[in-house]
């Protein structure tokens, strides 16, 4: 893919990491919004209950119910639907914001990823392209307005 240009509003940023902010867990959350080629726009992110049964601080399981209901109203399977489902954000609470081994092999759609941590006071971003024989997350920047 050639540079990917994702923009994002800093009121949806801020809900986001203040979302992250509040939990010694491993928040999820999913982002919807509109996809135009390689300009991908969030409009909306959809916190989402975390439901790991494993150690939460470091790992997370988005409410199946809960993400096949967001999933529900996008394009992602619905073609009626207004919306894209463009990616999932969730939380570092005591680690930098970097794809863990985890985060890597776990990812299950072709999107951006948001990763934020509350005790670096740090976000970046990730494109999955979505080939699970390389499984590159490339950086990209985020672009706020």
């Amino acid at each position: 893919m050639d540079k990917m240009n994702f923009s994002i509003s800093r009121d949806i940023l801020y809900e986001m990491t203040s979302y992250a902010n509040s939990s010694p867990d491993e928040i999820v959350g999913a982002m919807v919004g509109k996809k135009q080629g390689n300009s991908w726009k969030c409009e909306e992110f959809i916190p989402l209950t975390n439901i790991s049964t494993e150690n939460k601080e470091v790992h997370y399981v988005p409410d199946p119910n809960e993400f096949m209901s967001m999933l529900r109203k996008t394009t992602h399977v619905s073609s009626s639907a207004e919306s894209d489902f463009l990616g999932i954000m969730h939380s570092h609470p005591n680690n930098r914001p970097i794809p863990s081994v985890t985060d890597v092999q776990g990812a299950g759609y072709t999107g951006v990823y948001i990763i934020h941590s509350p005790k670096f006071k740090e976000t970046r971003a990730y494109y999955y392209d979505g080939n699970e024989s390389n499984r590159n997350w490339d950086p990209i920047e985020l672009e706020t307005n």
